[in-house]
């Protein structure tokens, strides 16, 4: 039994280093889903949001492109690798390329369920039109 026990502890700390490392997200591991499927628009891989929140979301972002010159994404992660939830976003603002360079016109909204947190990151074409 002790040789058991001795084992079983540092297999349940590595299980939850592991799972640990798993839900902590970096800009690399975040699935585009508009570049799948172009009528998407809220990438959403932990399951965080109902299928039918997600399908509202996606129907607003949509109406929202089709109607302005604003180029919307929305990203709701358990969690992100790093400390600062701004520098995250702007990596993958930078990464994704979010809006025309010409207009500088992406908005992307980035929740973090885990740390509590959201920000909105904006390209320069779009600072007017939100508000601070």
């Amino acid at each position: 039994m002790k040789v058991v026990q001795r084992f079983i502890t540092p297999l349940i700390l590595a299980l939850t280093a592991t799972a640990a490392c798993f839900a902590a997200y970096k800009v690399d591991d975040i699935p585009n889903v508009h570049l799948e499927n172009r009528t998407r628009y809220v990438t959403n891989p932990d399951g965080i949001l109902s299928p039918a929140a997600q399908a509202q979301a996606d129907s607003i972002i949509s109406a929202i492109w089709q109607t302005s010159t604003a180029e919307v994404v929305a990203v709701v992660i358990d969690d992100f690798d790093g400390n600062d939830i701004d520098t995250f976003a702007t990596e993958l603002f930078t990464k994704w390329g979010i809006g025309k360079n010409d207009k500088s016109n992406g908005v992307l909204l980035l929740v973090a369920k885990d740390r509590r947190k959201a920000v909105i990151r904006t390209g320069y074409g779009v600072e007017g039109v939100l508000p601070d």
